[in-house]
């Protein structure tokens, strides 16, 4: 596990040859609530099932059960890396509606950011849509963490949808469709990681 191989080596699992994929996938999926974010083919509601894709992939990232919208699915390890970790400051934004107003002391706290068990989390920008619904832009993209900001500020998020990565909208995309990244979109994603490193 985590070892480099080289093209010339020869990897085998239970004395089968593995062959590196040549083909990579990248797929837009607009996830509904229910839909777990997991490959475990014995979990109910798992994403691959979700999607029955013909191709072996697995989802970038994840969003909670309860929560809705964007999320990757490939299966091209590198750039799964690349797109998942915080060193590399991929924007996330979401919808979040609230069970009750934030006001300009919560709002400031989440912009200079909230404890959570992984270190100081906040939002990169923060933006209210009506009294209750807000739009905001996070990097870090820990478990739950967006309804882990707000639970710390003492507010319940009722609705959660992922709107954006990156570039890439919801547009275009209704719950539980999908469609295949185009190559330039693959690209530009992967040139935002090399310029938030």
């Amino acid at each position: 596990m985590g070892s480099d191989v080289e093209a010339t080596d020869v990897v085998t699992v239970d004395k089968k040859i593995i062959k590196p994929t040549k083909n990579f996938v990248y797929l837009l999926y607009y996830k509904p609530t229910g839909v777990i974010c997991t490959a475990d083919p014995k979990r109910p509601n798992n994403i691959i099932d979700s999607l029955n894709y013909p191709v072996r992939i697995f989802p970038v990232g994840r969003l909670d059960v309860a929560s809705s919208g964007l999320i990757i699915l490939t299966n091209d390890g590198d750039f799964a890396q690349r797109i998942a970790h915080p060193k590399f400051k991929q924007k996330k934004e979401y919808e979040a509606e609230l069970s009750s107003p934030v006001d300009e002391k919560i709002a400031d706290r989440l912009l200079k950011g909230v404890k959570l068990t992984e270190g100081i989390a906040k939002a990169d920008y923060l933006k209210r849509a009506t009294p209750t619904k807000y739009r905001l832009i996070i990097h870090q993209g820990w478990n739950r963490q967006v309804r882990r900001m707000f639970e710390a500020c003492g507010l319940e998020v009722t609705s959660l949808i992922r709107t954006r990565i990156g570039a890439l909208s919801l547009d275009g995309l209704r719950p539980g469709k999908f469609r295949e990244l185009k190559k330039n979109e693959v690209d530009e994603l992967l040139k935002n990681n090399d310029k938030n490193k």
